[in-house]
């Protein structure tokens, strides 16, 4: 009897352990994001990505679409329209959308590191087939070096803007001006 008595209580010892090991490996419990997702994305904005997580064991206390901002750039916003040749509008921000759209061609995309700001915005680096789209999107010319976390992508920004490609071939206020101008998008 004894020995049952010592073999359960060794057992509830180690059940305990494990409990308390799943508490410590996890210091995010009480995330509002996974650390990472993958999956088919959606394009919200040039800048935006709704990824649907498909990972097999992906935690399930997270939503399984994630809507992801990605780390580096700053996209023209959606309403947002550039000037080309003697004064004629021309819907950039929608191109960047469609040049993005195209780019992806429904591939997986993997966005890691997320992070949600003080405006509950989750940022990510986001990649496709292991190309980082934040490089991507600078270097073709379809969004703009974050002027606070993109200074690895200015030197992309002015070779893009020399090459005058994507939204350079045209007129715009940076999205950042854009948005500090238009009342409804202050908060962005």
């Amino acid at each position: 009897m004894d020995s049952l008595i010592g073999d359960v209580t060794t057992m509830l010892y180690y059940l305990l352990l494990v409990i308390a090991g799943l508490g410590v490996a996890d210091s995010r419990a009480d995330a509002t994001v996974p650390h990472m997702v993958a999956g088919p994305a959606r394009v919200i904005a040039a800048d935006v990505l709704d990824v649907e997580d498909q990972r097999p064991h992906r935690d399930i206390r997270f939503a399984s679409e994630v809507r992801v901002f990605v780390r580096g750039v700053d996209a023209l916003e959606p309403s947002q329209t550039c000037i080309v040749e003697e004064q004629r509008r021309w819907y950039c921000a929608t191109a960047a959308e469609q040049a993005l759209r195209a780019h992806l061609r429904n591939r997986l995309v993997t966005c890691r590191d997320l992070r949600t700001d003080e405006q509950d915005r989750t940022f990510g680096e986001c990649q496709v087939e292991g190309e980082e789209i934040a490089v991507w999107l600078v270097t073709n010319g379809w969004a703009l070096a974050d002027p606070k976390t993109g200074g690895r992508l200015r030197d992309l920004e002015k070779k893009a803007k020399q090459n005058k490609i994507g939204i350079w071939k045209s007129r715009f206020d940076p999205p950042w001006k854009f948005r500090e101008e238009t009342p409804l998008l202050s908060g962005k």
